[in-house]
């Protein structure tokens, strides 16, 4: 049953946020093509489309087979995933990771990596094209993973909250609760700020 649940969580997280990349990046091309007409523009819509449909199937291949001995270090980790992210969604994306005094078990890694997914296609859902700001940091003993970005005024709260009605925050939740972890999002002072800690 445990076994079950970790891999019913990991595809949930990586079809969420591939096919929530996958919708932007088809309402996008959707306007290049009915409003401007641009079909060099929406060729190369088409190539991040199939890169991004590509790197979906390679990580639900992952989560099925439990093949955490593939995953990388979390500073590797987190970088490709805010590169493909910069790459994709056109959108400034800084990553800024302390030293470690000891890397986290590969469980938190990919705990975290999964949070950081959740986050940045949330960000890109209702604030596109808003710089966004990952940082990795220790304090204390724990491991802390902080996304944040502009609000986008047009959006309420309770919108923002989640890519998926409300089981995306949810889904966090329950990754980091058996490692003993916590993670909170809202709005602070403008932006939106998800914050995960996990001991380390």
């Amino acid at each position: 049953m445990a076994e079950r649940a970790r891999m019913a969580r990991e595809i949930h997280d990586v079809l969420a946020g591939s096919l929530g990349l996958l919708g932007i990046q088809l309402e996008v091309l959707h306007t290049v093509l009915a409003d401007l007409g641009d079909v060099d523009s929406a060729l190369k819509l088409l190539v991040e489309l199939q890169q991004t449909a590509r790197e979906g199937l390679k990580e639900t291949h992952r989560a099925v087979h439990g093949l955490r001995s593939e995953l990388r270090p979390l500073d590797q980790e987190l970088a490709a995933l805010v590169d493909r992210h910069r790459e994709v969604q056109h959108t400034e994306v800084t990553l800024t990771v302390a030293d470690a005094p000891q890397w986290p078990t590969p469980e938190t890694a990919l705990a975290l990596v999964r949070v950081t997914g959740e986050a940045l296609v949330n960000a890109a859902k209702h604030a596109p094209h808003q710089p966004i700001t990952v940082v990795l940091r220790y304090e204390s003993g724990d491991v802390v993973l902080t996304v944040e970005n502009p609000l986008n005024d047009n959006v309420s709260d309770q919108r923002y909250r989640t890519v998926d009605g409300g089981y995306g925050l949810l889904g966090m939740r329950e990754r980091l609760l058996p490692l003993g972890g916590t993670v909170i999002a809202g709005a602070r002072q403008g932006r939106w700020v998800v914050t995960a800690r996990v001991p380390n």
